[in-house]
């Protein structure tokens, strides 16, 4: 018996609203995908947009992270979007290109040294008593918060 494997693609607007007077982000929708091709993905994308009265021919930007189904040169989302949109920009994710940096930093660091990084926020969020100690510490050395 054959199992789909469903992937979800996670849709956001940004857009300039007249009443707030600001710039908003909109969740949008959690589309549920059968393939995580650039293809698929698109489709998933364009149509949800389309539900909503939009059209991606306005879109200014696209953000998204670095899979080669989003960014890639050929065949993926962004090629696509670039079709309809070529004014577009693309903005790659912040959040996944630091986790990928630290990701990266972690791996060249000795093994204890890493595991002892990793532990201090824990460490240090249990206890009041240990956060008035490291503040006390910072603050003697004359750093500021």
């Amino acid at each position: 018996m054959n199992q789909l494997t469903y992937h979800q693609i996670n849709i956001c607007v940004c857009y300039c609203s007249e009443n707030c007077k600001a710039v908003v982000t909109a969740f949008v929708g959690l589309v549920a995908v059968t393939e995580a091709t650039g293809e698929a993905l698109f489709m998933a994308m364009k149509q949800r947009v389309e539900q909503l009265g939009l059209s991606l021919s306005n879109c200014v930007g696209f953000g998204c992270d670095g899979a080669s189904a989003m960014i890639g040169e050929n065949n993926s989302v962004w090629s696509r979007l670039c079709k309809e949109a070529p004014n577009c920009v693309l903005m790659r994710c912040i959040c996944h290109s630091l986790a990928l940096c630290l990701q990266h930093a972690f791996e060249t660091l000795p093994s204890h040294l890493g595991f002892l990084l990793s532990e201090i926020p824990s460490w240090f969020s249990k206890s009041a008593i240990r956060q008035d100690a490291c503040k006390s510490l910072f603050f003697r050395n004359g750093c500021q918060q």
